[in-house]
Order: C-alpha cells, then sequence, then structure tokens
C-alpha cells in the first residue's frame, strides 16, 4: 500500500508512564485495547519509566536495550502479524517506538536521537531518569514526520519547577538532531552520563527500509518537520501555591467527584500557563493541543480503577502537543483512560489522519506564510513551506511557495544548511497589515507577543514587512483598528 494523492493516512499516537513496571503483555493488550490503536495505519507509542530506574542513584537498574526491546516484543505481539516495527529510541526510563503496517510502502528514512533533560528535583538533587527520544521519517505523498517522547522534571508546582520543565522542552528541542546512527553515534553526549561513566544508549529494531543518509539538522527542529507530535510525562501540575496542602487536595478531589473535567481546576493546568506565556509550546509559534476532556491522569490510586492518591494534587500531567505544515494533519480524538494494571498514571492517545500534500499551492492564505526567501535582485519575499525532499551531501531542501504580487505563486527549493542567508523563518505567522505612511500603502506583519507582556492594556508591538523588504516595529492601538491597522481575513 502506498499513499496517494487523496489517500489519508490513519496515525494514532500513545503515552504512557508505567510506573517502573517491567514489560509485560496483559499491559501491553490493554494499552492498544483502550486506544483502539490497531485499527491505525502507523503507531507511535512513548513509554516513561518503563524499567527501574532511581532518580539518585545508578542510571541503570536493568539494561535499557533488553528491557525496551522486551516492551517492543510485547506491544508486537499484541499488535499481531500484520504490523512491523520500525525503529525504536531510548534513554534513561523512556522508550518510543515506531510500528507500521506491513503493506504499507511508503515509508522511508527513519532516524532517531535522544538526549538527557535537565531533570533537576527541588532542592537541586540532580534526577537522573528524566530525558526525551524522537523518531523521524519520511512518509511518501505527505512528508518528513517527527514523533518526540519526553519525560519532565518532577514535583509539585512552584516558578522553579515550572522553569526547569519550559527548561526541559527547550533541551529537547535544541539537541535532538536525528540520524541515521541514532543517539549512540552522536557526539554530544550526555554531561550526566559522562559524570556516571555512562554513554546514551540507544536501541534500533527491525527493518527500516531504504534510507538517506542524514546529517544533524542544525537550526530548529520544529521547522525540519511537515508534522511533528510531541507527547509524554510532561509533568504539568495544577498552579497551586500550596499544592502539599491537604485541604487543596481534598477540594480538587471533591471536585473531581462531581465532574470528570472540573474547570476550575483545566483553569489553573501549568501546560496552559506555558503556552500562553510562550515559554513552551507557544501558542504563536504553531503549536496546538487538542481539547481536554479527560479526567487529570495523575496521581491515581494503584490500587486500580479511577481512584487518585488523596495525598496528592491531581493534575494532567500526561499530554499530546503537535505542529504541522498546513492542510496535513486533523485530530480525530484525543482522550484518556486509567488502566489496572498498576501505574499511578492514565494512559493519553490522540488520532489523526495525516493528509496528503498538495504539490503545488493554488492559493495562499496570509496564516500560512511562515517564512522569508532571498531573490536573486537581493529582496526578501514572504513565502509558504510545503515540502522537502533529500538533497546532495546528506542534507535535505524546503519547498516554498511565495505568492507574486500580480497573482500566482512561483516555488523554489531552499536547502536547510543556507537557513539565514538564502531563506529565514517568521518570527509568527502574517496576521494583520499595518499603514505605513513612508511607502504610502498596507504592509503585512504580526503581533509581537512578547512585547505585550511589557506594555499596557489595548497596546501592542506590530512588526511589518515595507515593499522593499525591510522590516520595521511600529506601537499601536487596538482601538485604531480600520485606521492604522487591519486584520487579516483568514478563512
Amino acid at each position: 500500500m502506498s499513499i496517494g494523492d487523496s489517500s489519508p493516512l490513519r496515525l494514532c499516537t500513545i503515552t504512557w508512564n508505567a510506573g517502573c513496571r517491567m514489560p509485560d503483555d496483559q499491559a501491553a493488550r490493554a494499552l492498544l485495547q483502550v486506544s483502539d490503536a490497531a485499527g491505525h495505519d502507523l503507531l507511535c507509542i512513548c513509554v516513561q519509566e518503563c524499567r527501574e530506574v532511581s532518580p539518585l542513584g545508578p542510571l541503570v537498574n536493568h539494561d535499557l536495550l533488553e528491557v525496551a526491546g522486551a516492551w517492543q516484543s510485547s506491544f508486537l505481539r499484541a499488535l499481531g502479524e500484520s504490523f512491523s516495527a520500525l525503529r525504536m529510541e531510548a534513554v534513561a526510563g523512556l522508550a518510543i517506538f515506531l510500528f507500521a503496517r506491513r503493506r504499507l510502502e511508503s515509508i522511508s528514512s527513519i532516524t532517531s536521537d535522544a538526549c538527557r533533560c535537565s531533570g533537576f528535583l527541588c532542592g537541586g538533587k540532580l534526577n537522573l531518569n528524566k530525558g526525551a527520544a524522537c523518531l523521524c521519517c519520511d512518509v511518501s505523498g505527505i512528508g518528513r514526520l517527527g514523533f518526540v517522547g519526553a519525560h519532565f522534571t518532577a514535583g509539585a508546582w512552584s516558578e522553579s519547577t515550572e522553569a526547569a520543565r519550559c527548561r526541559d522542552f527547550h533541551i529537547a528541542m535544541e539537541e535532538l538532531h536525528p540520524s541515521e546512527q541514532g543517539s549512540a553515534q552522536c557526539a554530544k553526549e550526555s554531561a550526566l552520563d559522562a559524570a556516571a561513566g555512562k554513554a546514551l544508549l540507544r536501541a534500533s529494531f527491525g527493518n527500516t527500509g531504504p534510507q538517506h543518509a542524514q546529517q544533524a539538522d542544525i537550526g530548529n527542529l520544529r521547522s525540519s518537520f511537515d508534522v511533528l507530535i510531541f507527547c509524554g510525562d510532561l509533568n504539568a501540575r495544577l498552579r497551586v501555591a500550596d499544592a502539599s496542602s491537604s485541604e487543596e487536595t481534598s477540594s480538587a478531589l471533591q471536585l473531581l467527584h462531581r465532574d470528570r473535567v472540573p474547570a476550575r481546576l483545566l483553569k489553573l493546568d501549568e501546560l496552559a500557563s506555558w503556552r500562553q506565556k510562550g515559554a513552551a509550546f507557544a501558542c504563536n509559534e504553531g503549536w496546538q493541543e487538542g481539547e481536554v476532556t479527560f479526567a487529570p491522569t495523575y496521581k491515581l490510586s494503584k490500587r486500580g480503577g479511577n481512584c487518585y492518591d488523596e495525598q496528592c494534587l491531581p493534575a494532567w500531567c500526561d499530554r499530546i502537543l503537535w505542529c504541522s505544515n498546513p492542510h496535513r494533519l486533523r485530530m480525530l480524538r484525543y482522550d484518556s483512560k486509567a488502566m489496572e494494571h498498576g501505574s499511578d498514571h492514565a494512559p493519553v492517545w490522540a488520532t489523526f489522519e495525516l493528509l496528503p500534500g498538495r504539490k503545488h499551492v493554488q492559493g495562499i492564505l496570509p496564516s500560512q506564510l511562515n517564512v522569508e526567501v532571498r531573490g536573486a535582485d537581493g529582496v526578501w519575499c514572504l513565502g509558504s513551506m510545503v515540502g522537502r525532499r533529500p538533497a546532495e551531501g546528506g542534507t535535505f531542501e524546503f519547498q516554498i511557495s511565495c505568492p507574486r504580487p500580480e497573482g500566482g505563486v512561483v516555488e523554489v527549493w531552499r536547502n536547510v544548511v543556507d537557513r539565514g542567508r538564502t531563506w529565514r523563518d517568521l518570527e509568527a505567522p502574517i496576521e494583520l497589515q499595518v499603514y505605513s505612511k513612508s511607502a504610502g500603502a498596507w504592509c503585512p506583519g504580526m503581533r509581537r507577543k512578547k512585547a505585550e507582556l511589557k506594555l499596557p492594556p489595548g497596546q501592542f508591538v506590530a512588526c511589518y514587512r515595507s515593499s522593499h523588504g525591510m522590516w520595521s516595529e511600529k506601537l499601536l492601538m487596538e482601538r485604531d483598528e480600520g485606521r492604522l491597522w487591519l486584520k487579516m481575513q483568514l478563512k
């Protein structure tokens, strides 16, 4: 089976903190059944605490390769003969797996990497069981897919633990450089591993199919993919100053008895705060999450069922987010359900349709303009990144569509290594027009979200591009809409 121009691909992504549970066929079957994973074409599973790793003791209490391999075998037995394992990557106590239906013939260039996250506990004590890993592949007709699984710093909410978790996100985005060799061949050995005399552990199984030599990507991991899905135990807690208070915990549990998803608790969600402030998974950088309609995933009583630990404030720790090029991904379901298998976390899964990309863009909406391309005349033009292909020297090129002033589009290819010279990312998608008196024209622009945090209500800073290709900034008032600035009509 190959993906044609009109055939979407069904994808399921699952994240589960197994609570140091050793590989188990029964748990693997239950995880796949509750998420209906076998009904999809492509399946990515990330398991945190897939083995016993002491936070303050030795890095390896059980051999990571053996344990992760056993988990993969359990999943394969549960999936049946119609699925094959494409690749696996592991680090610390985390493993991420990629499976596909055997009849799927359109997957190639499978790469991976892993890195340690900061993993600092309160009090400055090192926690060595935190990290992130990624798996990547090319899907014919759709583009480059990336899956990141992570386990962020633990601990009840405080300014310091929130900062540490946001730092973990940026470490993952900056340190993960997928390659054919995976993390074992990367030169950037973790400082934590080096201090303990251990190297990052990595495993790769199964037939990966045709491969292209891939060099470590330079620049933002997000811009390297047509679709990037980020999942894991992000340890996002409720932003409550005294999280250890028995009164706060009792109040939260009472709310959960009356309402499966209390709005009062969701308003305190730490991840929502990260996104709004732009500290991690920023909304204005294209990150999305489905509506949370499931109960908190932590901390469940290990007695089983939907009971919560009465000594811990519940929270939505386990999440799945994504960003993608326009018209490439459609979420179908985002859900969670507790399992009777001894973990204090409930698994979370998301199902998607991967949509074939268009070879030629007939029209480009302002919201799709996310890059600039330098022409032969030295003038920078706005464009939309719509695809990618392998290039010489183990690199790859981006396909960029640039709208012409007179109508239509021109398509160009730019190599990833030329970022900053012949093409560059926009800070945010185009969302408004600003009137330039000097040019006597309306110019496309965007709001500087971070600058707004320091301004009085009703004011904002717009960054706009003149007809000469130069960027300028202007302080504007909300009340001047229609006179000095206009919202783009995005459909």
